[in-house]
């Protein structure tokens, strides 16, 4: 039995065991023919950029979190005393939105040299695919 979660750090521990548990989701064999778990996994916090990606990373964030009565809807103009249809004693959950994304390398131009092959570009795309099913169909 896990044991529950709770505290200030608890949405990190969430999004920790998340990471650990796509690591080895990524890294079983697959009938897509995927490439492994990345070698770089981080937790992170925000909305996640492509600037200076770091090619081969898995990144779960932690976007944002807030308050609400009913999950996954926001808590709208909660103010003290239940003054705005709120709780008089404020929303009952503290939420957070989790993101889990793989960022590979894809084939780019050498220099000056053409475009990369069409097979380099369909490897690609099946890696990227695979990810995705590996991860969608795992978390759902």
């Amino acid at each position: 039995m896990v044991a529950p979660l709770s505290g200030p750090l608890a949405f990190f521990e969430v999004a920790g065991r998340l990471l650990d548990a796509t690591v080895v989701r990524l890294a079983a064999p697959t009938v897509t023919g995927g490439a492994g778990a990345p070698e770089r996994a981080c937790v992170t916090v925000g909305e996640l950029a492509d600037d200076e990606c770091e090619c081969g990373t898995l990144y779960v964030a932690i976007q944002r979190t807030y308050l609400s009565d009913q999950p996954p809807a926001e808590q709208a103009g909660f103010t003290a005393g239940g003054v705005g249809g709120g709780s008089p004693c404020g929303p009952a959950y503290v939420v957070a939105d989790l993101a889990v994304r793989v960022m590979r390398c894809a084939p780019s131009p050498d220099g000056r040299d053409l475009a990369p092959t069409c097979e380099a570009l369909t490897a690609s795309a099946r890696q990227a695919e695979s990810d995705a099913l590996m991860i969608y169909t795992w978390n759902t």
